[in-house]
């Protein structure tokens, strides 16, 4: 928690009128945890399919159109333990292309940006080759993302970034299993580092 609060502090003393960003280029990486994980039933014994949570990396380019609104693009690589009756069959890993529309609540010469996103896109869920997905295909679902986040400007052309984001498709059907329906909810959590442009 020291840290948080840190950060936040240095941000304040160094929130002076410095040129803002119109461009940022950010790497991230993070947690994914994943709700409605369910994903069908197997066998005779109908065990579950879940996704376990996860780890999250990718890269972000925002383009600051207006004081308080812009546009990212952004690619997210999963990857998850995919279990069968709680025991790990396989691995499972998601790759996500999404566009989103972002409000600050400050404008770009404010070093603390407070934000809130949405957007839409696509994942590919891709489940490993371990035991009963040896040779199952993977799946391109369309979907929505949500959230927000906080940027901290620390240099003139170097800033962090926290996002919490909820990312929302149908779900993965890596068996072709009748009868299964309903979205699949990720939640992220992420830090990651921008270059400020």
């Amino acid at each position: 928690m020291r840290l948080p609060i840190a950060l936040f502090s240095l941000a304040l003393l160094l929130n002076s009128p410095v040129r803002g960003q119109l461009i940022e280029a950010s790497v991230y990486g993070g947690s994914t945890r994943a709700h409605g994980e369910d994903l069908g039933r197997f066998g005779f014994a109908q065990q579950p399919i879940t996704l376990e949570n996860g780890f999250k990396t990718g890269v972000r380019l925002s383009l600051n159109s207006g004081p308080l609104t812009g546009h990212e693009l952004s690619y997210g690589y999963e990857r998850y333990n995919l279990e069968i009756g709680g025991q790990t069959e396989s691995k499972a890993s998601v790759q996500q292309f999404f566009y989103d529309f972002v409000v600050h609540f400050t404008p770009r010469s404010v070093s603390i940006r407070p934000f809130v996103l949405a957007g839409a896109g696509y994942a590919n869920f891709s489940p490993g080759d371990g035991g009963v997905f040896a040779g199952a295909g993977g799946t391109n679902e369309f979907g929505v993302n949500f959230g927000g986040g906080l940027k901290i400007k620390m240099h003139r052309f170097f800033g962090i970034r926290f996002d919490v984001r909820d990312h929302l498709t149908r779900k993965p059907n890596f068996l072709d299993l009748s009868g299964l329906s309903g979205g699949l909810h990720r939640m992220e959590y992420s830090a990651g580092a921008s270059f400020l442009f």
